[in-house]
């Protein structure tokens, strides 16, 4: 089945989604407990445990800080050390075998409010 990821990453917390049609599986919102050297492998784990039933045809991304869309780089984040100069597309792209793409910070809090609301249904 083919399917939509959505990463949202804060600097209090992280979620991912995937989207079938009108299904969506989420995970849990996970704290932030450390910059990308922490949080990027936990990203990868989640989303390559999906992989194995889900083939993703697009993804998305949104971070809560400045990113060079030009080199596909966290520029910093303000919130949470270690995320300076950050490749953190090439890095997912080379883990997960597809291309994210930076979303819009109003694109990635619409996933944010979407995936708290149906967690707590």
């Amino acid at each position: 089945m083919t399917a939509i990821l959505a990463i949202d990453i804060g600097g209090t917390k992280f979620s991912l989604a995937a989207f079938q049609g009108d299904e969506m599986i989420s995970s849990p919102l996970e704290p932030t407990r450390g910059g990308p050297d922490w949080m990027v492998p936990r990203i990868i784990e989640i989303a390559s445990g999906w992989q194995r039933g889900i083939s993703f045809v697009r993804c998305g991304v949104g971070f809560g800080g400045p990113v060079d869309f030009a080199t596909q780089r966290v520029l910093f984040s303000t919130h949470v050390a270690g995320w300076v100069d950050y490749p953190l597309v090439p890095t997912l792209q080379a883990s997960l075998a597809f291309r994210p793409s930076w979303t819009t910070t109003p694109t990635s809090a619409r996933w944010a409010r979407a995936i708290t609301a149906r967690a707590s249904v």
